[in-house]
């Protein structure tokens, strides 16, 4: 493993001008890339203690003991949150008005429904348990409910 800090250096009018905040570089094995990270800081003891702790916390998600850090954050957005975000990704895909605001109309329902509020909670159970519930919808808007994209 390789991991190392440092100072960018470049040359401005001649004159080598040396970065004031520290950067780190580092590669977990052999055959991955290097990878370099802004740290943040002026600080050289800061700046070891903060990429030591990105060394560590990539080398537990590469084993398996905590998740990617995209899916942690992502676990603590709420779900309507994700609609918002979901509903605009449909509007940039050009999908038609009608069909976003059918998302946007319907998917707060069933959250609602079912007591979802974090992709945690989101169990197959109560979804087919509200689906078996509802007798004034016709079995076509139920399956529309099982969005696939």
């Amino acid at each position: 493993m390789i991991s190392t800090i440092y100072r960018p250096r470049r040359t401005k009018n001649g004159k080598t001008v040396v970065n004031r905040v520290y950067r780190g570089r580092y590669r977990l094995d052999p055959n991955s890339p290097l990878v370099e990270v802004s740290l943040g800081t002026t600080d050289k003891r800061v700046a070891e203690q903060k990429l030591a702790e990105i060394i560590k916390e990539k080398q537990w998600e590469k084993a398996g003991i905590i998740a990617p850090k995209l899916q942690r954050e992502s676990a603590q957005k709420g779900l309507r949150e994700h609609l918002a975000d979901f509903a605009a990704d449909l509007a940039s895909l050009g999908r038609a008005h009608d069909y976003v605001r059918k998302i946007s109309a319907r998917v707060p329902i069933l959250l609602d429904a079912c007591g979802w509020k974090y992709s945690g909670d989101v169990n197959p159970n109560d979804f087919t348990g509200w689906r078996t519930a509802q007798k004034k919808l016709a079995p076509k808007t139920l399956n529309e409910y099982l969005y696939r994209r």
